[in-house]
């Protein structure tokens, strides 16, 4: 392409340029017509075969799409109750709007008599509305979405100084012009072909040119756009490749310390932190080299320093360093108040993000007042996606009334941020919804409002049928809470049902989740047991030992599991087979951890002790509840209820084998555990059952006593008991059930009889 040409053809080109720039200003929507002028000028150039392939290909694509639009304009005109018109060629009008500067050919405006459809249509005003209105439409997202990734919004201008060998540069020039307009009007992927097209230009440009600094500039900013498109595609690897190659024609040219460079390693950083797939401390130096430089050469009150500032602080937060993140956040805040007051959006995102930062830390009120500020500045300002973002607002303020226990408030965010949510008409959007009726789920169930929550959850799973894949985990997740929900209403038959289902769907993942499987089908045989159902309950415990087994080997989640399988084995009256669970259960756990003196260990070892007491075995059964006794004195320290429960246990055994002595000392230090931990209970609920449970013990030390002949010991204990009994409002007929066995110790004691 380094063959002189004529001079008007370079002309040609540069009117179509300046027609372009015009066209990006703002001035006109559409130059589509622009790629056919551009073919026939390019005729009369000696182009690669493949670049004059893909101008052609691309120009007929182009024109194709633009007729389909204006179909689809006319067709969109409302039929309803309005004035007829005339169908001549005198009322035809151009379904886009023009100006002096740029007028849309005639082939491409207007429709013949014959071809036009006759349809009811409105006033020409009312067109020209409508068509305007759809170019509204198509304005492009403001800058402050593009995170510092929109390094080249302008049009490029040839240099001046032109000459016959610069064919290459106007033609690239004119081509990312183009393409910037595509961009504007949100068709990207014409706009990605027009950039790669501009960048093969260039490459095939073999002058002496193709070194200058105007070269360079020119393959920096079509590489940008291009790497740009693919950004807002949400193609983040295609995006990195074309950044790549920004950086190495940057570094070649300019060195590490120049601002090509710097906006490079920027936007470098900024697809790393899309893309997900990246380690965060590569990340972090990418950026702080960004950063670095653009301090160096801008100062630190640029506004690209604070872009970059700000996309460090969500790299740290993502690491859970909120410290470091917060920091950045308010340096990036700083320098944006000082540079364009509080009423802006870039000042009202950073608000927002040091507010999640704020959370993060548990700085609740705080927080919220950062994120009231991002949303007062929502409501009164405005945003491109204005609803998506007052969406997000109260969602985190619902968030943080939620933990601060203000129900009320978080009730009012979630409810207004779902009923402005539903307003978006895109499937994103509606995913939004699905996940923030979910919350609101949550934060019913979590005031037990149990009936309430299932209804929310179940308008999630509505939502997330309609929009996500069938098998997708998210359904998953709300199919467990509406289960979770019913259960807790005692409505097993329906949450077996939902639990049923999220198993199904859990079971045809492609890589099977054995945690979340096992999980599921366990709580389906719990669900099994409470409804009766005890062959399926063990069915499915049996199934959940297989799989964790052959998924786990010797695992703390395969000794669960034996542990329910025992206790289910045990209410059926199976003792040799929960005998060889809870043993089973037991050796797990120790190889899993020889030295262990966890709660399980003792729970287990209180299960099998309790099989040897069943069989009469009090031997065993003694040594065992001994175990657990030890194991949970190191666990839980001297005073919790588990301790009372197996020093009464201790004492019953020796009771039943009529050492008293003993009996009494292990019942009398039960109660004294049971007296303190009422003392200590800040629930009402749970003191009133220790007390009773002491009151009890104190019956079962007066029994010892009647049994002695120790008269004056007994009456002073039931006289206790039977005070406690009353001040915790036990009804009369349950205090008579509680002294029957006394009637029966003295048949069994006559000379305790009249004691009784």
């Amino acid at each position: 392409m380094n063959t002189p040409l004529p001079r008007q053809l370079i002309d040609e080109l540069l009117q179509m340029n300046d027609e372009a720039v015009k066209c990006i200003r703002g001035n006109v929507s559409s130059a589509d017509h622009l790629v056919s002028s551009l073919v026939s000028s390019t005729t009369k150039l000696t182009l690669p075969s493949t670049v004059s392939k893909r101008l052609e290909e691309l120009s007929k694509s182009m024109e194709s799409a633009y007729d389909q639009a204006n179909v689809e304009l006319v067709s969109s005109t409302d039929e309803g109750d309005c004035e007829m018109e005339d169908a001549t060629d005198d009322d035809d009008v151009s379904m886009t709007s023009q100006t002096a500067e740029s007028k849309v050919p005639p082939s491409k405006s207007r429709m013949s008599k014959v071809d036009r459809p006759i349809k009811r249509r409105r006033s020409i005003d009312h067109l020209c509305k409508k068509s305007k209105e759809a170019n509204q439409r198509v304005t492009p997202p403001p800058t402050e979405y593009d995170e510092g990734m929109l390094v080249y919004p302008n049009p490029l201008f040839p240099d001046d100084n032109l000459h016959d060998h610069d064919c290459p540069e106007v033609l690239a020039a004119l081509l990312f012009n183009i393409g910037q307009l595509q961009l504007q009007r949100q068709q990207e992927e014409i706009a990605l072909r027009l950039f790669q097209l501009a960048d093969d230009v260039l490459e095939s440009d073999d002058s002496e040119r193709c070194c200058s600094e105007h070269h360079v500039r020119y393959q920096l900013a079509i590489l940008h756009q291009a790497a740009y498109t693919h950004f807002r595609q949400q193609d983040y690897p295609s995006a990195l490749n074309a950044l790549r190659k920004v950086l190495n024609t940057a570094e070649h040219h300019y060195g590490q310390h120049h601002m090509s460079t710097a906006s490079a390693l920027h936007c470098i950083g900024t697809v790393m932190f899309h893309l997900r797939d990246r380690e965060n401390q590569e990340m972090l130096q990418v950026l702080q080299r960004a950063l670095f430089t653009r301090k160096l050469l801008l100062g630190s009150g640029h506004k690209d320093v604070s872009t970059t500032l700000n996309n460090l602080g969500r790299i740290y937060f993502d690491c859970s360093e909120i410290e470091k993140a917060l920091t950045h956040y308010e340096e990036a805040l700083q320098i944006r108040q000082d540079l364009f007051g509080e009423d802006h959006m870039d000042v009202a995102a950073t608000t927002f993000n040091i507010g999640q930062a704020h959370h993060r830390l548990g700085h609740l009120d705080e927080a919220l007042t950062r994120y009231s500020k991002f949303y007062s500045y929502i409501s009164r300002c405005g945003s491109q996606d204005q609803h998506r973002d007052e969406v997000v607002a109260l969602k985190h303020m619902g968030q943080v009334y939620q933990e601060q226990k203000n129900i009320a408030k978080a009730k009012s965010c979630y409810q207004e941020a779902i009923n402005v949510s539903i307003t978006v008409c895109d499937q994103q959007q509606e995913k939004e919804t699905a996940s923030i009726l979910n919350m609101y789920g949550n934060m019913l169930y979590e005031a037990a409002s149990f009936d309430k929550a299932a209804e929310v959850y179940e308008l999630g799973l509505a939502i997330e049928r309609r929009v996500l894949e069938p098998c997708c985990v998210n359904i998953v997740v709300t199919l467990s809470n509406i289960g979770q929900a019913l259960m807790q209403q005692g409505d097993y038959r329906r949450a077996l049902c939902r639990y049923t289902e999220a198993y199904a769907i859990l079971s045809l993942q492609p890589e099977k989740d054995i945690k979340k499987l096992t999980e599921t089908l366990s709580i389906i045989g719990q669900i099994s047991n409470l409804l009766g159902n005890h062959t399926q309950a063990v069915k499915s415990f049996q199934e959940v030992i297989s799989m964790r087994k052959a998924a786990l080997g010797d695992h703390v989640d395969v000794a669960l599991a034996l542990n329910y399988l025992g206790l289910l084995y045990f209410k059926r009256g199976s003792l040799d087979l929960a005998m060889k669970n809870f043993e089973e259960s037991l050796r797990v756990r120790r190889s899993c951890n020889p030295n262990s003196t966890s709660a399980d260990i003792a729970v287990l070892s209180y299960n099998i002790g309790s099989i040897h007491l069943h069989r009469g075995d009090n031997e065993r059964a003694l040594k065992c509840y001994q175990d657990a006794l030890e194991v949970e004195r190191a666990t839980y320290g001297h005073v919790h209820q588990d301790v009372a429960v197996t020093l009464q246990l201790i004492g019953k055994v020796y009771d039943k084998c009529g050492n008293y002595d003993e009996a009494t000392r292990y019942y009398t230090e039960a109660l004294d555990v049971w007296q303190k931990c009422a003392e200590i209970s800040t629930d009402t609920e749970s003191q009133r059952k220790y007390e009773l449970n002491a009151a009890k013990l104190l019956a079962s030390i007066a029994s010892i006593h009647l049994r002695q002949g120790n008269i004056d010991q007994m009456q002073q204990l039931l006289s206790e008991a039977h005070r406690i009994f009353r001040d915790a409002g036990v009804p009369p007929d349950e205090l008579k059930g509680a002294w029957f066995s006394l009637y029966e110790l003295s048949l069994l004691h006559p000379h305790c009889a009249a004691a009784a």
